[in-house]
C-alpha cells in the first residue's frame, strides 16, 4: 500500500487576526492556482465560499475602531462648559467697565447672550444646539464691533472649537456601537476555518481514492505546498510567542512582525505574478510577511 500523506495541523485558531487571515489567504491562493481542482476535489463554489470568508475577515481586520471612551466625552464637556462661562463671563464684566464704549458693548452682547444663559446645564443635545446659536448670534455683523471692543473673538472661536470636539466624540461612540452590531471577526474566522478543514478532508481523501499515479503526485504536490504554508505560519507564530515570553525579561528586544497580509497572488481572474515567491523562502519560515494588497475577492 502506497504511503498517504497527511496535512499538517495549522493551530491557525491560536493566530492573531493579521496572521489567521493571511495564512488562509496563502492557502486559498495556492488552491487557486492548481490547474485542475477536479483532481483534489475542491469545488468551485468552496474555493469562492472560503476566498469570501477570507475576504470579509480582511475587511473587519482593516476597519478602524474607535476607541472613545466615557472619560474622554466627560473631558471635552467639561472644556466647553468652562470656554462657554468663560466666554460669558466676559461679555457680562464688561458691562461694570468704566470706559463708555466697553460698557456699551458689554450690555449689548449681554442681550444676545441671554436667552442661552444656564446652557451649560442642559442635555447633551441641547447644550450643543446651544452652543452653535450662541456662536451664530455673536458673529453676526450686526455685533462685529462690539465683539472687537471687547477682544472676545478667541474666546467665541474656543467655545464653538470645544463644541464641535464634544460633538465629534459623541457621533464617533455612535457610529463605533453601530459597528459593534456588525458581524464579528471571531464568526467569520470560525467559517474560515470550517472551509479550511472541508478542504483538507476533501484533499485527503482524494488521495486515498486515487488510483491514477500521475493524479497521486498532483494531490501529493498539494499537500507538499500546504504543509509548507502551515509550517511556515506556525514558525511564525511560535516566534512571536517567544518574544512575548522573553519581553518580560528584556524589553528592549525588538517585537517580530506576527504577520500582514500576503502579497503572492493576484485577484481571482488575473493572471498570476510570476514574480511572486513560493512559500518556505527565507529565513526563519518565509521571510518577510506579506503586505495586505492582496486578498481573495469573489467576483
Amino acid at each position: 500500500m502506497d504511503e498517504m500523506k497527511t496535512i499538517e495541523g495549522s493551530n491557525c485558531s491560536r493566530y492573531t487576526n493579521l496572521l489567521h487571515s493571511g495564512f488562509h489567504t496563502r492557502i486559498w491562493q495556492k488552491l487557486r492556482d492548481v490547474e485542475d481542482k477536479t483532481k483534489i476535489n475542491v469545488s468551485d463554489e468552496l474555493l469562492a465560499e472560503y476566498g469570501e470568508n477570507i475576504a470579509t475577515e480582511t475587511e473587519l481586520n482593516r476597519e478602524p475602531r474607535a476607541d472613545v471612551t466615557s472619560e474622554a466625552i466627560a473631558e471635552a464637556e467639561a472644556l466647553r462648559d468652562k470656554a462657554v462661562s468663560y466666554l460669558f463671563n466676559q461679555i457680562e464684566a464688561a458691562k461694570e467697565a468704566t470706559i463708555p464704549e466697553v460698557m456699551e458693548a458689554g450690555k449689548a452682547l449681554t442681550i444676545v447672550i441671554s436667552p442661552y444663559k444656564g446652557l451649560q446645564s442642559l442635555a447633551d443635545n441641547a447644550e450643543t444646539a446651544g452652543i452653535k446659536g450662541c456662536v451664530q448670534d455673536l458673529r453676526k455683523p450686526v455685533n462685529s464691533n462690539y465683539v472687537l471692543t471687547l477682544n472676545i473673538g478667541p474666546a467665541i472661536t474656543a467655545a464653538d472649537e470645544a463644541n464641535q470636539e464634544f460633538e465629534r466624540l459623541k457621533i464617533a461612540r455612535t457610529e463605533a456601537k453601530k459597528a459593534n452590531k456588525k458581524e464579528k471577526n471571531v464568526d467569520v474566522r470560525l467559517r474560515t476555518d470550517a472551509n479550511y478543514n472541508r478542504i483538507c478532508e476533501l484533499i485527503y481523501a482524494s488521495q486515498l481514492l486515487c488510483t491514477v499515479p500521475e493524479d497521486k503526485e498532483i494531490i501529493s504536490g498539494v499537500i507538499d505546498d500546504i504543509n509548507a504554508i502551515v509550517e511556515e505560519f506556525k514558525t511564525s507564530y511560535n516566534m512571536s510567542q517567544g518574544h512575548k515570553d522573553s519581553d518580560t525579561e528584556e524589553p528592549d528586544t525588538e517585537k517580530p512582525d506576527e504577520g500582514e497580509e500576503p502579497t503572492e497572488g493576484t485577484e481571482p481572474g488575473e493572471e498570476p505574478n510570476p514574480d511572486e515567491q513560493e512559500p518556505g523562502g527565507g529565513e526563519e519560515g518565509g521571510g518577510e510577511e506579506p503586505e495586505p494588497d492582496d486578498r481573495p475577492v469573489v467576483q
